[in-house]
């Protein structure tokens, strides 16, 4: 199966062709996070027609419950993957105008199944709830999900907001997803920056059983 194509096939909103591919993908043995990935980049091509205004808010929700589907049968594989078991607290939602929660779906299953303490927000997450999951629940991570490009003013009010209430200190920040790329670099406090969903989580576990020695 050659790199790309799936992603090209949600792209397109080729639905039954996508669907057959990542299970065909699967029955090959391929690696579940190489799946994930290619999902995600086909969700970044259909919010990029988006922002771009060739697509509409139907096509997004098309693309997320493609999306949806195709984790709904690799879930299983990703959930044989070991890890030691690590013990802490993370909290997670999906940025403000954002709706997308495949990734951060996938993102949360791997880290419950390895003990950890998961506080999923959901989606559309606006700054201020952010900020107060954070106060009450004093997280060891706090994870923000990104798909959409526009996320990038919200997520900046976000850094800026917790390092006003105090709290930025005292926890690990990590934004992935998408439309998480090289203008994130200039946001300082952010502790792990990744579109790569298997990065993001061996972070978050690395962190965790750091903390815990």
């Amino acid at each position: 199966m050659a790199p790309g194509k799936l992603a090209e096939q949600i792209g397109a909103l080729s639905v039954n062709e996508a669907s057959a591919m990542a299970r065909q993908m699967l029955a090959e043995k391929i690696d579940p996070f190489v799946i994930c990935d290619e999902v995600m980049d086909g969700l970044r091509i259909v919010g990029d027609k988006y922002n771009n205004g060739t697509c509409f808010i139907a096509d997004l929700i098309v693309s997320g419950m493609l999306a949806q589907e195709i984790f709904s049968f690799i879930n299983d594989a990703v959930m044989d993957i070991s890890y030691e078991k690590v013990m802490g607290k993370v909290v997670i939602g999906t940025i403000y105008e954002d709706i997308h929660d495949i990734g951060k779906n996938l993102f949360c299953d791997c880290l419950r199944c390895n003990g950890v303490n998961v506080i999923d927000l959901g989606v559309d997450v606006p700054v201020g709830e952010f900020i107060a999951a954070a106060e009450r629940h004093k997280p060891d991570i706090l994870a923000i999900s990104t798909v959409m490009d526009n996320s990038f003013t919200h997520i900046k009010d976000l850094i800026m907001g917790l390092g006003k209430a105090g709290i930025s200190g005292n926890i690990k920040i990590v934004v992935g997803g998408a439309a998480a790329d090289a203008r994130f670099v200039q946001l300082e406090g952010i502790h792990c920056l990744t579109n790569d969903c298997r990065q993001g989580i061996d972070f978050c576990l690395r962190t965790l059983k750091e903390k815990s020695a």
